[in-house]
């Protein structure tokens, strides 16, 4: 928005410039100069997006891209806004969401990351039925 200002802004001063002055003849070309504003040298740069540490057991060995894990991301909040209204508690409803979620999480990999993640989600279930405890 700025650039196109000042080039508007210069723009008008030239012309300005071009009709005061007598000794300038009618075949005078008008030329605009203008100049990009240089990039900023110490512009923060936006810290890479993170799993969250629930979902890290689920993506043990997958490399996901950065728009990957925000899919992830979004999915788990969203999941996780739902178990968290839910009056079921811990109980049938977290269930259904987890598995809901798991499913929505799968979509977002690729076929080849779809078996690592299958291959984890697997292991990770076979570790909640192991809790001393149950």
């Amino acid at each position: 928005m700025l650039k196109p200002m000042l080039a508007l802004a210069a723009a008008g001063v030239a012309f300005t410039a071009l009709v005061a002055s007598p000794a300038m003849t009618s075949n005078a070309t008008l030329t605009a100069q203008t100049t990009a504003a240089p990039a900023p040298t110490n512009a923060p740069a936006s810290p890479a997006p993170t799993l969250p540490d629930g979902l890290k057991p689920l993506f043990a060995g997958i490399t996901l891209s950065d728009a990957q894990i925000k899919q992830v991301a979004s999915v788990h909040q969203k999941h996780m806004g739902a178990i968290g209204d839910s009056t079921a508690g811990m109980g049938a409803g977290a269930v259904d969401h987890r598995a809901e979620e798991a499913k929505e999480l799968r979509t977002v990999l690729l076929p080849d990351q779809q078996k690592m993640y299958d291959a984890n989600l697997a292991k990770v279930k076979a570790s909640w039925t192991k809790k001393p405890g149950y």
